[in-house]
């Protein structure tokens, strides 16, 4: 066996079978948060006239409190490749525009609206990979006269972070 099979052997099982993260093992920094949407409770926000930062209030997890629940922004605390993901939830009769926006410019969006009167209820996700600096920052948007549904029990809005290497 090659010094690179047996490496990696030793680093599936430290990730796989010990309860230390491979990432503290190598001293990288530790960077993930999710959090959600939890007022107002069990109520559509939105529409605004504007397009309007969300701010995910109800945190999940911050390990190494990169995300504020106060302003709704994620800051990268070292420079490296970061992932991040939402869902929204919104209900018939009820479009629902959603964008992740990093350095001011719009990165990823979903829009979802049914036109139907009925139970047309659903979920909408995106997902994107970014190159951040220390210091970028990275936050939700809802479009203009635009709506997701709220519900503090189910987290059905949600907003998702980590990083996958520093750089």
């Amino acid at each position: 066996m090659r010094l690179v099979d047996v490496t990696m052997i030793a680093m599936i099982w430290i990730s796989c079978c010990s309860y230390v993260p491979l990432c503290s093992v190598a001293g990288r920094p530790q960077v993930a948060f999710s959090a959600s949407i939890s007022t107002p409770p069990q109520e559509n926000l939105g529409p605004f006239a504007n397009e309007t930062k969300l701010v995910f209030n109800k945190v999940l997890t911050n390990i190494g409190d990169a995300y504020s629940p106060d302003t709704g922004v994620f800051t990268a605390p070292v420079k490296g490749v970061y992932y991040f993901r939402y869902t929204g939830y919104s209900r018939a009769m009820k479009p629902s525009g959603l964008s992740i926006f990093h350095a001011g410019r719009r990165v990823v969006s979903t829009y979802k609206y049914s036109n139907q009167a009925s139970y047309d209820n659903g979920h909408s996700s995106n997902g994107v990979t970014l190159l951040l600096a220390a210091g970028d920052s990275v936050h939700m948007q809802l479009w203009v006269d635009s709506w997701v549904f709220v519900d503090r029990r189910y987290n059905y809005c949600s907003f998702t972070g980590f990083l996958l290497f520093p750089m």
